[in-house]
């Protein structure tokens, strides 16, 4: 049996959990599941810290989860 070529390269994917804090880090936003440390605030940014015009509202951290 083969798998599908895209399943394939999904498995192949390492994805690490996130944790979304907010800038003074004493409130969690939310949990991510990104490839690294860069992915993950590029993701935090766009999902918990972006207005409905697309524009910027705050600044998120992300802490990796052990």
């Amino acid at each position: 049996m083969s798998h599908l070529v895209c399943y394939t390269v999904r498995m192949m994917i390492k994805e690490t959990l996130f944790e979304v804090l907010s800038f003074d880090g004493d409130a969690t936003l939310g949990f991510i599941n990104a490839r690294n440390e860069g992915h993950a605030q590029r993701v935090a940014d766009r999902l918990f810290c972006t207005s409905k015009t697309g524009e910027r509202v705050c600044r998120c951290l992300v802490k990796k989860v052990n």
